[in-house]
């Protein structure tokens, strides 16, 4: 066979075409004489593709750099992943995300007291509304018990004041009865001859 002349199935070198191309090329397309890849796939490098990235490397002609993983491992040779997690500080799939430290960074020193000045005055707030809550219930109950107990002594005085005006009206009335004056009138009152008409 030449050497202009291609295979006809793609992923096939040699005389003969009878040699399957290295897993790794890239669409499965190697030189129709020795058979080394003419790219690789993502992860993998070497005439043959036969080799993962090496430490610290990933993707496409291991041409990424990995991300911060933890104990320095290397990342997956294909898609950059920390597969073991993230070093201190670091996070996320690739661990290329730092984490803003709460010492030596302004804007992180700055929000715990944020926090602290807003908290505060809601805690005043709710302290204050409470004490006034229980001073008004307190009073109103002082209050309560202050009306019932005028409300009793109001209520003696007027079964006194009752008790006196019995005892006036019987003896008026027995005055009456014992009056023949009243006796009179009483009988005044009775139907005439005169109503009838």
């Amino acid at each position: 066979m030449s050497h202009g002349v291609r295979c006809p199935v793609t992923g096939y070198y040699g005389e003969d075409c009878s040699l399957p191309c290295p897993q790794n090329c890239q669409e499965g397309h190697c030189h129709i004489v020795d058979g080394t890849c003419l790219g690789c796939v993502p992860g993998y490098t070497g005439a043959r593709c036969d080799k993962e990235c090496s430490v610290g490397k990933f993707g496409q002609n291991c041409s990424y750099q990995c991300g911060h993983c933890l104990k320095k491992e290397q990342c997956h040779h294909i898609n950059g992943t920390c597969l073991n997690g993230c070093v201190e500080n670091y996070n996320g799939s690739y661990c290329t995300q730092a984490i803003a430290l709460t010492y030596g960074d302004p804007a992180s020193v700055s929000e715990p007291y944020t926090t602290l000045y807003v908290c505060i005055p809601i805690i005043i707030l709710s302290v204050s509304l409470n004490v006034y809550l229980i001073i008004s219930i307190i009073l109103s109950r002082h209050l309560r018990n202050k009306n019932s107990e005028e409300k009793q002594q109001k209520n003696s005085k007027n079964v006194d004041e009752h008790v006196e005006t019995t005892r006036f009206s019987k003896t008026v009335y027995d005055q009456v009865e014992e009056n023949p004056a009243y006796q009179e009138l009483g009988e005044i009152t009775k139907e005439s001859q005169f109503d009838k008409v």
